[in-house]
């Protein structure tokens, strides 16, 4: 098996398309969300202020960065935080 596509930001708009597009072309797809609730089968919880949920993932075979500050995180001391963590990753 093909190890999956991660899409970080997979239940934005972008990124929500992006995923259909390629589960749609046979691909296997897990996305991440911030969101509470249940979680589907290909669905993972993370933020990029923490990562440890990717621990649950030995591999993926790429990884898109769809994930964007929203309106409610606008300070410039949030979106540099954020931008430091992904690249420490």
């Amino acid at each position: 098996m093909r190890k999956p596509v991660l899409i970080v930001g997979g239940d934005g708009i972008i990124g929500s398309y992006l995923a259909a597009s390629l589960m749609r072309s046979g691909q296997s797809v897990v996305i991440t969300t911030r969101r509470g609730g249940p979680l589907a089968s290909n669905e993972l919880f993370l933020d990029l202020e923490n990562i440890s949920g990717l621990e649950k993932f030995p591999e993926f075979r790429t990884v898109v960065l769809c994930a964007a500050v929203t309106s409610n995180e606008c300070s410039q001391v949030v979106i540099k935080e954020k931008v430091k963590n992904v690249f420490d990753a």
